[in-house]
């Protein structure tokens, strides 16, 4: 199973053209195969098969596992998938590349786990029987790679052995003989012939040739269709190939930059100083000759017609086996020319910008460190406070603000320039330099600078005069800011809502249609197993939609003052267990702690929806095992969810039970879903008369809490 060199440098493009362009590919070598081994690349150095785990169900999966069982370069690992400690069974693998069976109802979900979770193992959805919809719920939940269960053997193994090459190191000396190869045909021709195998190899190396040209064109397939530029360049500096976008973008043809040489002094490239770029200082020089990666370099490109094009590059160098020489350079690129251009316009506008900033007939500064550290004003500023200008540059907007005033002010501005809000506005007093108060409107935006970071411009209006007269007004005043709050409110409710049912729906409809298609397609081709294997994917992908449906109307009904409560007693020991059956957890997967007289005084519905709420966060950002526990507190009746997960940022913690929020940093990755879940938690306690909150479990995970009248 060895591939010729030709091949290698496809898909070291390939590999540039999906994003990875710090990965140094190295590809199983014919010895290392026959051995049934690859080797590894790390400091070890130690030898191993792929380490492939199979998450199965009862069906096409189980068969799948016992093939892969036969090939000796595979180290098989079979997980049954049930419940929710699947997943710690599969990490607990380290495996190298993880099959996934789509005849598991959870199977979608599963996949999105492993790629939010494990980003560095490769995913291969496996199909009993062919279907469009289900390749496409798989991919867009996250798999590299769709099969179905009539591909040969071959083909299985050399899916797995194309996923796996960055575990090989024995084969890297084959682009270094194509990379110095530069007197050859360097074209698309080299690409097809490079690593035919020998006719007399016999008919095994023939249609192994012919699975890898197969391949092989797929790759180039997909070269093909990337916007951005990608070439390949020999040590020599020789273009050994190039995409259809780089001819574009260079202003060429495929032919004219396949005959090009980086090297060449021609070749005229501009620093972003406009400045002449010498050759041997230029990005993809450097990196041949350093051996580092040389990554989003702006480097300017004098075409043909004369025009300057700006591109930013990436330049990443490719060893031989033992990493002792050069074997080739992956670069790509994209064309940033317009966004230069937009740049360049901001900058000439900044000394107009300034001149309206110092003419301006109120207060103006501008301040752009945490602290609020005035670095601008202007002269209505000093007028206004009794400063000079020497005075304030420096000073802290706090110092000039009443101490009753300063409350929530720094505040906001941090919140401005995290990006939390684009602007705020507040009234406050300020005291002057001869100590007299006096009354200000300030209102502070955001502009961001296109070299910098975001700047503060806040504009101060004397409102001392109409203050009085202000305060008359006060009531309808007020009642018109709600109103235009609500309008606000109500748009950006609308538009976050219209976002949700485009984009968090899709993966479940296209995940009910695929299973439902597959059993309308060839339900007599499948067996009993399978079939109910899909039907659970349907209920499974129905329920999430539904619990999606529950959440945007539970909080459409809480925003818009319409939500029916039905206040009554409510037994938990028996609603807890409903709402583990919702989420579609093994009983036994959920510890639950409750005495049998339990109860509350809520809405039997809405108190479900907060423990089903809870157990889908935990579910989705904390991890196994997972418990509810009750406790009475006279009045009232705490109930917990827990789990034993990285927890929640501290930063965060303010913000869990606002809508649409979601962690971003720290422990806890990004994950797709509404945002609604725990503000939906919030509102429905609140109407109930109880309150939500958070702590954090011990010794590790989150607790999500639940306060609720005793019934």
């Amino acid at each position: 199973m060895g591939r010729g060199p030709g091949t290698r440098a496809l898909l070291a493009s390939v590999a540039m053209s999906s994003g990875d362009v710090a990965r140094t590919i190295q590809v199983p070598s014919a010895n290392a195969k026959a051995r049934g081994t690859v080797t590894s690349l790390g400091p070890d150095n130690r030898s191993r098969p792929i380490r492939v785990v199979v998450a199965n169900g009862p069906g096409a999966g189980a068969r799948l596992a016992k093939r892969l069982a036969a090939f000796e370069e595979v180290e098989i690992i079979d997980v049954a998938v049930d419940g929710a400690g699947s997943f710690g069974l599969i990490e607990a693998a380290r495996a190298d590349i993880v099959v996934v069976d789509l005849g598991l109802g959870q199977a979608l979900e599963l996949i999105a786990q492993l790629r939010e979770r494990l980003p560095s193992v490769h995913i291969v959805a496996h199909l009993a029987l062919a279907s469009e919809r289900l390749a496409e719920a798989a991919l867009a939940a996250g798999a590299e790679v769709c099969a179905i269960e009539s591909v040969s053997d071959a083909q299985l193994l050399e899916a797995l052995d194309l996923l796996a090459w960055h575990l090989d190191g024995e084969a890297a000396d084959e682009q270094s003989r194509l990379g110095h190869d530069a007197d050859g045909d360097r074209g698309s021709e080299a690409l097809h012939t490079a690593g035919r195998a020998d006719p007399d190899a016999g008919g095994e190396d023939l249609r192994l040739q012919d699975e890898l040209d197969r391949a092989r064109r797929g790759h180039e397939a997909l070269l093909e269709a990337l916007d951005a530029g990608v070439i390949n360049v020999a040590p020599n500096g020789a273009v050994i190939t190039a995409n259809a976008s780089a001819a574009r973008i260079m202003g060429l043809s495929r032919e004219e930059l396949l005959a090009r040489n980086i090297l060449d002094p021609s070749w005229v490239a501009i620093r972003e100083d406009g400045s002449f770029w010498p050759t041997d200082e230029r990005p993809m020089p450097l990196a041949m000759r350093t051996g580092e990666p040389q990554r989003g370099a702006v480097y300017g490109v004098r075409r043909h017609g004369g025009d300057v094009r700006w591109l930013s590059l990436n330049a990443v160098p490719v060893w031989d086996a033992d990493a002792s020489a050069l074997s080739s350079l992956v670069v790509s690129f994209v064309d940033v020319t317009e966004q230069r251009a937009a740049e360049e316009a901001v900058r000439l506008n900044a000394a107009q910008f300034r001149a309206i900033f110092d003419r301006a007939a109120i207060g103006m500064a501008a301040t752009w460190d945490n602290d609020g550290r005035l670095e601008w004003v202007n002269p209505a500023l000093c007028e206004l406070t009794g400063y000079s200008a020497e005075e304030l540059v420096g000073m802290r907007f706090v110092e000039l603000t009443h101490p009753e005033d300063v409350g929530p002010v720094l505040g906001l501005y941090r919140q401005l320039l995290r990006g939390d809000r684009e602007r705020y506005q507040l009234e406050k007093r300020y005291i002057r330099k001869d100590g007299g108060v006096i009354w200000v409107r300030v209102t502070v935006s955001v502009a961001h600078q296109p070299l910098g970071a975001p700047m503060a411009v806040s504009m101060v209006e004397d409102i001392t005069p109409a203050k009085e007269a202000e305060e008359v007004r006060e009531r309808a005043a007020a009642q018109l800011r709600r109103a235009n709050e609500e309008l606000r409110t109500a748009d950006d409710l609308k538009d976050s809502l219209l976002g949700v049912t485009s984009h968090e729906m899709r993966t479940p409809l296209v995940g009910v249609l695929g299973y439902a298609e597959t059993l309308q397609a060839h339900w007599d081709a499948l067996d009993e197993a399978e079939r109910r294997g899909s039907v659970d994917g349907i209920l499974r992908q129905a329920r999430l939609l539904a619990a999606i449906v529950d959440d945007l109307v539970a909080f459409a009904n809480a925003q818009g003052g319409r939500l029916r409560v039905d206040l009554a007693p409510v037994e938990l020991a028996p609603l807890l267990r409903q709402a583990i059956e919702d989420r579609g957890l093994a009983p036994a997967s959920v510890a639950i702690r409750c005495e049998p007289e339990a109860a509350v005084v809520g809405d039997p519905r809405h108190v479900r929806h907060i423990v089903g709420n809870c157990l889908a966060n935990a579910m989705k950002y904390g991890a196994p095992p997972m418990s509810i526990e009750v406790e009475d507190k006279g009045n009232d009746v705490e109930i917990r969810v827990r789990d034993q997960g990285p927890g929640v940022e501290e930063a965060f913690v303010p913000f869990l039970f606002e809508r649409f929020s979601q962690p971003t940093t720290g422990l806890i990755r990004r994950s797709a879903g509404t945002g609604l879940g725990l503000a939906v938690v919030a509102a429905l306690a609140r109407s109930m008369g109880g309150t939500a909150w958070y702590e954090p479990n011990s010794p590790a995970g989150a607790c999500f809490c639940v306060r609720l009248p005793a019934g």
